[in-house]
């Protein structure tokens, strides 16, 4: 059985490594018949023969999507915030293969991150060109600096088909395209691969604000060290905030310990206003010591 396996495993690897060539000497046949015979349609033909292919049997794909929203100048990051991971896939089984024969002697697979357009048309079952991604791709404005920066722009791919992005950042928001939306678009850099194509891996499509639009946003749920006015109902440098300041009351754990030693203090903070302070309730979890909290929450009372 094993000897069938190991069989069956080289004979598919010499079938993956002789059909990039095979495909080109075909081409190239057909090339030649329609150049000897100038009356046939060549030129004609719905789509130019280069652009003819089967369906990859590899493609890359992203393990997880993205965390959002995503802001100019902070670092890519999955749902789980952790590094980004890209997969090479089995379009058979849409397994990860585990076992990769993707070095070439002693070069290793490289893989290279791209920014692409957000209307660009990817759901998992359907099959794109080299000329069709490359169309999609999204140069940075003029005068303007590269539209993706970072360490991992260009990564390598190890021996469990596994590549990891952890250090790639957006410096310019989305909002000069038509889309007013990117992808992210990972593909196998040419020099480093010589066998079949392998599809490229193509994210959600978001939107990316710029980084001054997150300095003034609230955190759900806030943690201890936060500012007061990462609150709900709390503006920047707003009538309450500026009050509790004064006070001596600049984070949210300076919040909790007002509220639980002295809430009338806390009250007559906000001079009876409009939104009064303890009208709002705080819940958290966790030990009663707020150096062990484990989150915070503060929402308006009904």
């Amino acid at each position: 059985v094993v000897r069938r396996a190991v069989t069956a495993d080289t004979i598919q690897q010499i079938v993956f490594g002789l059909e990039p060539v095979i495909r080109r000497v075909v081409r190239e046949e057909i090339q030649n018949i329609f150049y000897q015979h100038d009356h046939l349609p060549y030129r004609s033909l719905p789509l130019p023969i280069q652009q003819v292919d089967v369906p990859p049997r590899l493609k890359l794909s992203f393990a997880k999507k993205l965390m959002l929203p995503i802001f100019t100048n902070n670092k890519l990051v999955d749902a789980a915030k952790n590094a980004i991971e890209i997969w090479l896939i089995d379009t058979r089984t849409n397994h990860r293969i585990t076992e990769t024969n993707t070095n070439q002697g002693s070069s290793t697979m490289k893989l290279e991150v791209l920014v692409l357009d957000g209307d660009f048309r990817c759901e998992d079952d359907m099959v794109w060109t080299n000329d069709q991604f490359n169309a999609a791709i999204v140069k940075a404005r003029e005068g303007r600096r590269p539209l993706l920066v970072g360490s991992t722009l260009n990564v390598a791919m190890n021996n469990q088909g596994v590549a990891v992005i952890e250090d790639v950042a957006f410096t310019d928001n989305s909002s000069w395209i038509r889309s007013r939306r990117f992808r992210i678009g990972v593909r196998v850099m040419a020099t480093s691969y010589y066998g079949p194509r392998i599809q490229e891996a193509l994210s959600e499509s978001f939107t990316v604000k710029d980084h001054r639009g997150e300095l003034y946003k609230k955190h759900y749920p806030p943690t201890l060290t936060d500012n007061i006015w990462r609150l709900k109902n709390i503006g920047k440098d707003g009538p309450i905030d500026k009050r509790l300041e004064s006070e001596g009351i600049k984070n949210v754990q300076d919040f909790l310990k007002l509220h639980t030693i002295d809430p009338d203090k806390l009250q007559n903070i906000d001079n009876g206003g409009q939104h009064s302070i303890m009208q709002k309730r705080v819940v958290w979890e966790g030990n009663a010591m707020f150096s062990n909290l484990k989150g915070v929450m503060l929402y308006s009372a009904p």
